[in-house]
């Protein structure tokens, strides 16, 4: 039981932790469960409200009618005042519920999906689907200055400029700053992934790409082997 349970929760860990649509799902997933578990607990409830002509005994008795006043509650606190007195208590609960789940969960994993996106972002941990730009494999010492001229050939115009490197996002992008302009300092995208990796060197689109430039990384040993390693995949 005990091994079950860790399995679950590294599950849960490993999913939760991911992607922000797996956030998303698994906060969905447990709101529709909640509200089941809520569905079914108010079957033993008359929720027919006599004071209000709108909401007649046969049309709140009913599936639909119930399930759609149970949904006003959920989202929607001020609807607790149109249940009868002896479905106040449980409308209580689910107000309660509605509110932890809406306005708490779901603000901290939209707000926490994107931060995350803004640190990935900033860490070049983002691929994008580019056509017809420049790829600069590895950084160094050189690059700056190639990124400078390739971004002053007309025959470069407009093309956004793709550099792959093992170096942090940030540097890449403090030391590029320097020569750029604001214009061409936004058609930069840098990607933090290694050279050697065919599932990372995917994420470069290469085959739709106008030019690809296999540059290596600086201080590197067995550089030459590293870049036709990389040449070959």
């Amino acid at each position: 039981m005990i091994s079950i349970f860790r399995l679950l929760s590294l599950h849960f860990d490993r999913s939760f932790s991911g992607k922000g649509w797996k956030q998303l799902s698994w906060l969905f997933g447990i709101i529709l469960l909640v509200f089941v578990l809520i569905f079914v607990m108010s079957l033993a409830y008359n929720l027919a409200n006599p004071s209000a002509e709108q909401l007649a005994s046969d049309e709140v008795s009913a599936p639909l009618g119930r399930l759609f006043q149970l949904i006003c509650l959920f989202i929607d606190p001020g609807n607790i005042n149109n249940v009868p007195p002896s479905f106040r208590w449980f409308a209580l609960v689910v107000v309660i519920i509605g509110m932890l789940l809406f306005t708490g969960l779901l603000i901290s994993v939209v707000s926490n999906m994107l931060e995350r996106r803004v640190e990935r972002f900033r860490e070049g941990d983002i691929d994008y689907q580019l056509r017809n730009h420049v790829v600069i494999i590895g950084f160094d010492e050189m690059v700056p200055t190639l990124i400078q001229q390739i971004c002053s050939d007309p025959h470069y115009e407009q093309c956004y400029i793709l550099v792959q490197s093992t170096c942090p996002a940030v540097d890449i992008r403090n030391k590029v700053h320097t020569l750029l302009d604001t214009k061409n300092e936004s058609r930069i995208v840098v990607l933090h992934a290694r050279r050697d990796s065919k599932e990372e060197l995917y994420k470069l689109h290469t085959t739709q790409a106008r030019e690809v430039f296999l540059i290596g990384e600086r201080d590197e040993h067995d550089h030459d082997s590293l870049n036709i390693d990389s040449l070959k995949k």
